[in-house]
């Protein structure tokens, strides 16, 4: 009998993790409500739930892409040269860490391209956080070291 009664215990909990991971559960969640708030606020995701034209840009890239899809399509990148693009996005991908990181001229193109990608990202920030959601914290993994090396290769310098 004490077999029987612990095996209805362990079956119910495992229809009970079953149910908490399934996609029913999901869309119950507030924390799932609220991620999907923000990509509604930023136009991502439609009022009906449909993915928009926006969205689907963002669906093709693969890292950073909230942040690169407002560069994108606020026409920030459409405004700059190649090289500044390329320096520009250099900051999504770039592992290394020096220190606080470089330091620019005020007003130098490095500068302004670094306030660029800076409030773009705080724009996605502000959003999520009215809304109370966590989302990683992009503005850490942003690194603007290779900045300038990435500008002056794209522009044709050899770097050897």
């Amino acid at each position: 009998m004490k077999n029987l009664r612990d095996r209805i215990r362990v079956e119910r909990q495992i229809s009970n993790l079953k149910y908490s991971l399934s996609v029913d559960a999901l869309q119950l969640s507030d924390e799932y409500q609220n991620r999907i708030e923000v990509l509604k606020n930023l136009g991502y995701v439609d009022r009906t739930g449909m993915v928009t034209f926006k969205g689907r840009v963002a669906c093709e890239i693969h890292h950073q892409e909230l942040l690169i899809t407002e560069l994108i399509l606020s026409k920030k990148l459409h405004e700059r040269s190649p090289a500044e693009v390329a320096a520009m996005l250099s900051a999504t991908t770039c592992q290394y860490k020096g220190g606080d990181g470089p330091k620019f001229e005020k007003d130098s193109v490095f500068e302004q391209l670094k306030e660029d990608v800076q409030s773009t990202n705080r724009m996605i920030e502000s959003v999520a956080s009215s809304l109370r959601v966590r989302i990683a914290d992009v503005g850490d993994e942003l690194r603007y070291d290779l900045m300038e090396v990435v500008y002056h290769w794209a522009g044709g310098m050899s770097i050897v």
